[in-house]
């Protein structure tokens, strides 16, 4: 990766501040669409993907893979968000204790219409 590359990965203190507040439980009350938020949300979401690509052959921490469902889910990006969801469900053997992740799934779940009354 390039110097330039790296220095426009990084985020500010006061962007990692924000991002460190928001999960699935902001879904509906925040307001993504053409704002700064978005762009801080897809920043992040790059930063995270590139960070999963290259620590592929490495152990990795299953709380990226919740956080960036909770940043696609605030996206409305459902299928992408599912699919980060899962990651985490298959590596968190505690996933059940995680709020957030369950209100995010359930969300995703409802959108798709795939719950059993």
């Amino acid at each position: 990766m390039s110097l330039v590359q790296q220095q426009t990965q990084q985020l500010t203190a006061s962007e990692l501040a924000v991002l460190s507040l928001l999960d699935s439980t902001d879904f509906g009350f925040v307001a993504c669409q053409n704002s700064k938020l978005e762009n801080l949300l897809c920043k992040a979401i790059d930063i995270l993907d590139n960070y999963l690509r290259a620590n592929l052959d490495g152990p990795i921490d299953p709380r990226i893979y919740c956080k960036l469902g909770h940043y696609h889910l605030l996206l409305k990006n459902y299928q992408r968000a599912l699919s980060a969801y899962q990651q985490y469900f298959a590596l968190d053997s505690e996933h059940y204790k995680d709020l957030p992740f369950l209100y995010g799934l359930g969300l995703i779940y409802f959108h798709y219409s795939a719950y059993r009354w």
